[in-house]
């Protein structure tokens, strides 16, 4: 049964207001799911409790009783508590005063990256065609994995050696560069499996599935020999490495993989390769 199915009538109402009111504001479709799914959660660990009555301690319960108890992310947590405030600013709820709700502070974890040549051999142990261009896209374009599995045939311009990803994280469109060692596979690829209208599509004609990338990914690691965790994000954060340590500007970089702030792009400054591997030990 879906959480949302063990909703009461009166809170299943609740939950199709909160739904309306992000489309309303223009949210993406990603986001909506999960805040939608983050207050489901909530409504129904408060069971029949008038959500007027909700505080900022009830808030606080919630987080000690669920989140931490099911040892949720960070990030989990953060997402949570923004979604809790426009549920509470969209239904008025005057116990909470959002000033108060503390979001806990983000751990700084750096980014697990591949040499170049590791993605080489991830590439090479990849025997399958379509398998092969879908790992080749998501690292030699920095894309996020649905970008990837949105990306349209419409999209790339083979004569510019340009892909335009549409609506991506935070509503914006962006270019990102087709590089010349990757027109021969997509050629081959595009003759071999004749999309209709997604780039990667489902036997059905849809978008491919998320998880079925990832299970390529790691039958190719184990290939590969690379026994460390590996993910389609760590594809892309590979790509923006490798461009940091082949000279290319931090602004630019910050473009093409369509950071908001720079400073989310200055993590990979950390993780580089910079002159270190030369320094001896004493």
């Amino acid at each position: 049964m879906k959480k949302s199915e063990r909703l009461n009538d009166e809170q299943k109402v609740l939950a199709r207001q909160y739904f309306h009111y992000l489309k309303g504001k223009r949210y993406s479709d990603q986001t909506i799911k999960v805040y939608g799914t983050m207050v489901t959660d909530l409504l129904l660990y408060l069971g029949h409790a008038d959500i007027q009555q909700i505080d900022g301690r009830t808030v606080e319960r919630y987080c000690e009783d669920v989140i931490a108890k099911r040892r949720l992310s960070i990030s989990y947590h953060r997402q949570f508590i923004g979604a809790f405030k426009l549920f509470a600013k969209f239904f008025g709820l005057s116990r909470i005063h959002a000033d108060e709700l503390e979001r806990p502070k983000k751990r700084r974890k750096l980014p697990e990256v591949l040499s170049q040549q590791e993605v080489l051999n991830i590439l090479q142990k990849t025997v399958n065609i379509k398998h092969k261009t879908i790992l080749a896209l998501i690292y030699s374009c920095g894309l996020r994995i649905s970008e990837l599995l949105h990306l349209k045939l419409d999209d790339i311009s083979l004569e510019r050696r340009q892909i335009r990803i549409r609506q991506a994280k935070g509503g914006k469109d962006r270019f990102v560069v087709l590089p010349r060692s990757l027109l021969l596979l997509y050629a081959n690829y595009l003759q071999g499996y004749t999309p209709g209208n997604y780039v990667i599509e489902s036997q059905n004609g849809g978008p491919y599935s998320a998880t079925s990338v990832r299970h390529i990914l790691k039958r190719s690691c184990q290939l590969a020999g690379i026994k460390r965790r590996i993910t389609p994000h760590t594809l892309r954060h590979s790509y923006a490495t490798h461009l940091l340590e082949n000279g290319v500007n931090i602004r630019v970089i910050q473009e093409l993989l369509g950071h908001k702030k720079t400073e989310t792009t200055m993590i990979y400054t950390h993780v580089q390769r910079k002159d270190l591997v030369n320094i001896q030990s004493p």
